[in-house]
Parts: structure tokens; sequence; C-alpha cells
């Protein structure tokens, strides 16, 4: 069975999904080489530490604590958008963009639910961004103890890491942890959503057009699909015709396929880096520019539905 290269129409729009996706990548670039990541004075994110080190907890990494986990997700979801360029650049697109588009939307997800909805107490983002520390160290602790065993220096490094953040966290949240009626763990009342129930939630209520929380459901699991064994993904990605005898491997993913990919990942990264520019009262230069480009090679990604 041999593979048809792409007509030369769906090439060319490949190569500016490329440049879309290079454009957001170095949308976050520019942002944080231009501030290196330091929170304007009178931002919200300034007045979060000065809360945060005054009224809640002289701790010295405290007030480090919502923007570390926000920029680091932020530059995770970026630089995925870098990996989906180079794809799209080369054409190698049969099904890895959807294991990319994934972890995008999830690192998206993660930054929104640290840095919630306008109006929200700094406790809450707080406790939201100590749960994102604990659960990083968690899975540190346990992969070491799974790869060298917990004699090892290196699983003695990562357990110090996760007694210092659960102390840590006690010292911030003195009595915080309780748990809900399913059973949740909750810190200052913030519980840790699953990585489908966080995307969800980022499609159906952070955005400003959302879908419902079934339809954010059934798109991350669609997109998941693609990210690990599944048939049906598999298959539905190309048909089989016959042409001289010979049999032929036809794509049944189309343009339009591809745009709507483009749509779903690009969205919410949009709307999420004016939500961080404006938590850290950064310039909005880049967002700008990253509207141009968006206007023009995915032109009714920002328009409502009357325009």
């Amino acid at each position: 069975m041999s593979l048809q290269p792409y007509p030369d129409d769906q090439a060319e729009r490949f190569a500016e999904l490329a440049e879309l996706f290079f454009g957001c990548r170095a949308a976050w670039r520019a942002v944080t080489t231009e501030t290196q990541g330091h929170a304007v004075p009178d931002s919200l994110a300034a007045s979060d530490t000065q809360k945060i080190t005054e009224q809640i907890v002289p701790h010295p990494r405290a007030s480090l604590v919502i923007p570390a986990a926000v920029q680091r997700y932020m530059l995770a979801a970026s630089e995925q958008f870098g990996g989906l360029a180079a794809l799209y650049a080369a054409q190698e697109i049969l099904y890895s963009p959807s294991v990319l588009a994934r972890s995008l939307l999830e690192h998206c997800a993660s930054a929104a639910w640290v840095l919630g909805f306008d109006g929200e107490p700094v406790e809450n983002r707080l406790a939201r961004a100590y749960r994102e520390e604990l659960k990083s160290a968690e899975e540190a602790k346990k992969n070491a103890g799974r790869l060298f065993g917990k004699k090892h220096p290196e699983y003695q490094r990562v357990s110090e890491d996760f007694n210092r953040c659960s102390k840590e966290i006690e010292a911030v949240f003195p009595g915080g942890w309780a748990v809900d009626d399913d059973g949740h763990r909750l810190l200052h009342g913030q519980s840790l959503p699953g990585l489908e129930d966080s995307v969800a939630w980022l499609l159906s209520d952070f955005l400003s057009r959302p879908h419902t929380r079934d339809v954010g459901r059934g798109t991350y699991g669609y997109i998941s699909n693609l990210s690990y064994p599944t048939l049906y993904r598999i298959s539905g990605v190309w048909s089989v015709e016959y042409r001289d005898g010979e049999r032929v491997a036809v794509l049944a993913v189309r343009i339009d396929d591809h745009d709507k990919l483009a749509q779903l990942i690009v969205g919410p990264y949009y709307e999420l880096l004016a939500r961080v520019i404006t938590y850290h009262g950064w310039p909005g230069v880049q967002h700008r520019e990253l509207t141009k480009r968006i206007d023009r090679l995915l032109p009714h990604l920002l328009k409502s539905p009357s325009e």
C-alpha cells in the first residue's frame, strides 16, 4: 500500500498553519524575553505578592508559587506550538498533531486553573498553585522510587523536595486540608481536577465563547484517542482505494479538519495569553501582533458568528 503526496494546495495551507503555530510560540518567547517574567508594580500579580508576603505568610517561596506555575505551564504550551509548526512544515501530520494538541490543551488548562477567574481572593490562586507544586513533587518522588529504588541519592533528593513542599503548604495554610463529600482532597477548598475535567473546564467555562461541558469532554477524548492506541481513530484517518490494481491509501482528513484542530488549540491559548499578560501587567504588543497573525491565517477564529 502506497501513500500519495499531499496536493499543492494542501501543502500551501500546511505551510500557513506552520507559520501560525510558530507565531504562537514566538509570542510567549518575546513576552518573557522583554519582561524576564517580572510583574509590573501595579498589576494583580504584584498585588498578590504583596498580600501573600504581608497578610498570609512571610515565607520566602510563597509569593513565587503562582507566577512560577503559570509561567512554566505557558512555556510548555507555547513550545508545543513549536513542535506542531515543525510537523506541519515537514508535512508529518498523519497522527502526530493530536498528541501535541492534547498536551498543549492540558498545559493551557493547568495555567488557566491556577489563575482562575477575576475577583477571586489571592488565597484561592495560591492554594491551586500549591496543589500543582505538590502534584509535581509527588510524581517526582514516585518515579524516582520506581527507577532507582528508595535508597538511591536521587530518590532521597526528590523525597526531601516533597517533604519540604508538604511542610511549606502546612505553614502557609495551617489546617487547610479537608475532604469533600465525594472523597476529593481539598486545600483551602480547592480540589485538583484530573486532566479530562481540567480541559473540559477550560473549553466550557474559561473561554469567552465556550462549549458545553459534555462537548469539552468529548473533544478531549477525541484528540486523546490519537495519543494512545485506539483503533477507530487510527483507521479513521485514511481509507483504501484500488487504483490500477494497487492499493492506495487515501486520506479521510481534509484541510477543514486541520483548520478545526488549529482553532481548537489557538483559541484557548490566545485567550489565556491575554489573561496571563493582564495578570502580570505586561504590555500587550505581542498579543496584538498575534491577533494580526491569527486574523490573516485563521480569519474566522476571533470573529463572532454574526460578523
